[in-house]
């Protein structure tokens, strides 16, 4: 007469467990520095400092290099 059991779990232990990565990779918010970058069209790239930290790239039409969040502020 009782139906299939189920396990109940507490918030602590549906806490610990992680979602589920979406079909097709990350998903979030795309960075306002290299989106502004792509618009103006110029190409955009992330490199990496010797620590490990990354940092956006735009390259401008004759070659120069500028951090996509200072071009970015130049402008906005």
């Amino acid at each position: 007469m009782w139906g299939t059991p189920v396990e109940i779990l507490s918030i602590e232990e549906t806490s610990a467990i992680a979602p589920a990565e979406p079909a097709g990779g990350m998903v979030g918010l795309a960075n306002p520095a290299a989106v502004y970058c792509l618009e103006q069209g110029y190409a955009y790239e992330i490199r990496k400092k010797p620590d490990g930290s990354e940092y956006g790239v735009c390259i401008l039409e004759n070659g120069t290099e500028v951090d996509a969040w200072e071009l970015y502020y130049r402008n906005h």
